[in-house]
């Protein structure tokens, strides 16, 4: 995770979170390292403060994730497992979008551009717009 201030209105953020749960079709449990790396997050923030406005790029938790505090990158509201689907009722995805949101104080609204395939059939990813409103602060 890597945090940077251009001014004292405009935020930049890089994420980037990696495992080696992933299951390749010789992956096992018998040998050493033997799982391939997969990639859970990687994306890029803009904040503009004064505007209170945030652009977001690259694979991260959807809307479909319930957040702790607006709809800000990072305040995921995720099970402390090992890995989300292990917990029932856990409403997730975590994919490439292109996202932008709007704080109106108590209230957040963002939409977001998403792949929700885990498969893409064609060269081009479909991109499914999503829409989002968050209450908080009660």
């Amino acid at each position: 995770m890597a945090r940077g201030s251009v001014d004292e209105f405009t935020k930049l953020g890089a994420n980037f979170e990696t495992d080696f749960q992933s299951a390749g079709v010789s992956a096992n449990s018998v040998e050493s390292n033997s799982y391939g790396l997969r990639l859970r997050l990687a994306y890029a923030t803009v904040d503009k403060l004064n505007w209170g406005t945030s652009f977001l790029g690259g694979q991260s938790w959807s809307f479909l994730t319930m957040f702790k505090d607006g709809l800000k990158p990072g305040q995921e509201l995720i099970p402390l497992t090992i890995d989300a689907q292990y917990v029932p009722g856990f409403t997730w995805l975590r994919n490439p979008e292109a996202r932008i949101v709007q704080n109106f104080g108590i209230v957040s609204a963002g939409l977001a551009a998403e792949s929700p395939q885990a498969v893409i059939f064609t060269r081009i990813p479909r991109m499914t717009p999503s829409f989002c409103v968050r209450v908080t602060g009660f």
